[in-house]
């Protein structure tokens, strides 16, 4: 996620551990002012591709990314692949 979004300036911090990770989105790195628009675009167009996140935070601009347990190294793959494709679109 680090990789994907390193040149966006539109995400200010990737953290997380282990599967459950957050995507902070701002509307510039300089200010960190909170997206919330720009988080909810992303997550309907995950959603549209059938891969479901959400917003968490107190601006909900931070996206949740909670795998279920059964999640495998093929679920890892279509995941960071179809994020990478928003983020290139989006952020």
């Amino acid at each position: 996620m680090r990789e994907i979004t390193k040149d966006s300036p539109y995400v200010a911090e990737v953290r997380g551990a282990g599967l459950y990770v957050g995507v902070e989105i701002v509307k510039d790195r300089e200010t960190l002012e909170p997206d919330r628009l720009l988080t909810e675009d992303v997550i309907n167009d995950m959603r549209d591709r059938r891969i479901l996140i959400n917003g968490t935070g107190p601006s909900a601009n931070t996206l949740k990314i909670r795998p279920p347990l059964a999640f495998d190294s093929a679920d890892v793959t279509r995941f960071l692949e179809t994020f990478a494709e928003v983020a290139k679109n989006r952020l």
